[in-house]
């Protein structure tokens, strides 16, 4: 029994100091889509409400895409998502938009529903769209 208790503590030790001695290595990533979804992200926020947490990501449309009348100005798009807190967490992506210069405000949580509040337009036409976050979808309030 103390052999073999032995040969696993060496084994465990053998497998531990070469895990640490092993030199960080770089790839190319070769998605297209995924080397052109983060070099568009714009900003990001991370928002921890009662039961889950949220994470926005701002992204930028291409130029000229806020459908305004002689202007050259960028929509954007935001990606939600929403995760339960776990060692293992559910996750689920949403996408909302497109908005004109967006400005998110605090939120109002309320156990399974966080509402967060999004400003967008025009500096003149500002509106407000509100946006109700559950742990597995979202709705347009």
């Amino acid at each position: 029994m103390k052999f073999i208790t032995i040969c696993l503590f060496l084994v465990n030790y053998y497998l531990i100091s070469y895990g640490q001695s092993a030199s960080p290595s770089v790839k190319s990533v070769k998605t297209k889509s995924i080397s052109k979804l983060l070099g568009s992200i714009d900003s990001s926020m991370k928002i921890r409400a009662d039961h889950f947490m949220i994470r926005l990501f701002l992204i930028a449309n291409r130029s000229g895409s806020s459908k305004q009348a002689e202007s050259h100005e960028i929509s954007h798009k935001v990606l939600i998502n929403v995760a339960e807190y776990d060692e293992y967490p559910i996750w689920h992506l949403f996408s909302a938009g497109p908005f004109l210069n967006p400005k998110f405000s605090n939120g109002n949580d309320s156990g399974d529903k966080y509402l967060l509040t999004i400003e967008h337009g025009t500096f003149d036409e500002r509106r407000q769209t509100r946006l109700g976050i559950y742990s597995d979808r979202i709705i347009i309030e």
